[in-house]
């Protein structure tokens, strides 16, 4: 089912009306208001997956990461990563973000965060691949994406 309203509030967040269904019962819905907040400022923000067999298959690595840059300096004011594939459950890398907070985003920082983003992983093996490969996998994604976001226009 649908959200049945959306509404944006004063201060730029998103609210948003969505039915959830009850637990153990068939069909009884009740309703939740959510607030998903607005982007800050100059936000970077992407998402990257590696399907090694098809586009239309499950992920075996998933990364998301919204970076905030202090247009004058270059450095870091905030940063978010997010690990899909890379735990039994998605997990937030948040010894990654830490080491790129105040910092400026050069190829060594973003190195590092790939580095640390790779230890803090926890991965199951499977038939798609070996909890090492998927552990360096997270490493050359999250790089990936952190120097794309670095070297693209804030979100307006």
């Amino acid at each position: 089912m649908a959200p049945k309203a959306c509404s944006t509030q004063a201060n730029g967040a998103i609210g948003v009306l969505a039915p959830r269904r009850l637990h153990g019962q068939n069909h009884q819905w009740w309703w939740r208001r959510s607030a998903v907040p607005a982007l800050p400022a100059g936000a970077r923000t992407g998402y990257v997956k590696f399907c090694p067999r098809s586009a239309e298959d499950k992920p075996l690595i998933g990364a998301a990461a919204l970076l905030v840059l202090d247009p004058a300096t270059g450095r870091c004011r905030d940063a978010r990563i997010a690990l899909a594939g890379a735990a039994p459950t998605a997990i937030r890398s948040t010894r990654a973000e830490a080491s790129l907070r105040q910092a400026p985003l050069d190829d060594g920082a973003i190195e590092a965060a790939a580095e640390t983003a790779a230890a803090e992983a926890d991965p199951l093996s499977d038939l798609m691949g070996s909890a090492d490969y998927r552990r360096r996998m997270v490493r050359v994604w999250v790089r990936r994406l952190l120097v794309r976001l670095r070297d693209s226009a804030p979100a307006s």
